[in-house]
């Protein structure tokens, strides 16, 4: 009875801990003083009006063709994109596999993961005036994998908040 609550314990603690001055830190810096977590402009569009895609990105090898193909899907039903691109030991692969791509790109530090990117993005609209000309906003992350032949978004469900629609798709 004992050792499997051990195991759970031992196996809790060897996940957590060494993560947990990590978690702290950004938890202090982020949480509790409210640092703003500062980016890089790789590639900047002029009109991100109209259908705005705010995409929080996480590289791996592996993963490129099809956050290419999620771009071109959202880029077919009027989205403009935002990559924010949370940076790691790839992140600069996917700077050069996405200069080609039409989007724009900002490059951060992974504190607060997909969130902290969607606030990135958000700030950065914010910062440029573009949110006034937004009538949509998506917010998706890499684990969101289209089909190979999808390329029609299924509207599901549209929130109103302030002057944004806020859309969560199927």
């Amino acid at each position: 009875m004992v050792k499997p609550f051990l195991r759970k314990i031992f196996a809790y603690l060897s996940f957590y801990a060494p993560k947990f001055f990590t978690l702290l830190e950004e938890r202090i810096k982020f949480g509790v003083l409210r640092l703003n977590v500062k980016f890089n402009v790789v590639k900047e569009s002029t009109n991100l009006d109209g259908n705005v895609c705010i995409f929080a990105l996480y590289p791996s090898v592996d993963s490129i063709n099809n956050v290419k193909h999620a771009i071109g899907v959202l880029i077919k039903n009027n989205y403009r994109v935002l990559v924010v691109l949370n940076r790691n030991k790839h992140s600069k692969l996917f700077e050069k596999e996405l200069n080609d791509v039409e989007c724009s790109l900002l490059v951060r530090e992974n504190i607060g993961r997909d969130f902290g990117a969607y606030k990135t993005g958000f700030t950065y609209l914010e910062r440029h005036k573009f949110l006034n000309d937004i009538s949509q906003l998506l917010f998706i992350n890499d684990s969101v994998i289209f089909p190979g032949n999808f390329n029609k978004l299924i509207k599901i469900k549209l929130i109103r908040i302030f002057f944004l629609d806020l859309i969560f798709f199927h």
